[in-house]
């Protein structure tokens, strides 16, 4: 009967670990997410800004990480929008803005169901973590009786 009450409490142990890391992937995700949502908030100021700009006016376009050249705005009432496979379309700002507002909100739609996702298991490795002391202690205290029946019969 201990022997089985150890393996019982190893492989909730196991369990409690498993858990624990997928919180931890759950919160590493969430926080992806929290910054890539406010990234997408900061284009949208951005894209605002950039209607103040007159045409015309020099600026500096990033061509990949750390590297820019010179260039020159031409218009700014439309953005280009990359949409998938390597394709490039005009989209007025307005509807630039309705893109990053629909982003946002699966982003945080998601998130939602993350945080759902990490209070469920949460609520999980808290059980396990009641059950194991539980039955430590229940552990302990036949140990204990043991251990006065051996003596106390001397």
């Amino acid at each position: 009967m201990v022997e089985n009450k150890e393996r019982e409490l190893e492989e909730m142990y196991m369990q409690f670990q498993m858990l624990t890391q997928e919180i931890k992937e759950i919160q590493t995700q969430m926080e992806a997410m929290q910054n890539q949502a406010a990234d997408l908030m900061a284009l949208k100021v951005d894209i605002n800004e950039m209607k103040k700009v007159k045409s015309g006016t020099g600026s500096y376009t990033r061509i990949g990480p750390g590297i820019f050249v010179e260039s020159e705005i031409k218009n700014t009432n439309e953005v280009l929008v990359t949409v998938g496979a390597n394709i490039v379309v005009k989209k007025s700002v307005e509807d630039a803005h309705k893109l990053i507002d629909r982003q946002v909100n699966s982003i945080q739609e998601q998130n939602m169901q993350l945080m759902k996702m990490l209070q469920m298991q949460s609520m999980r490795a808290q059980q396990l973590e009641v059950e194991m002391e539980e039955l430590i202690e229940h552990q302990k205290y036949l140990n204990n009786l043991r251990f006065t029946n051996n003596h106390g019969n001397r």
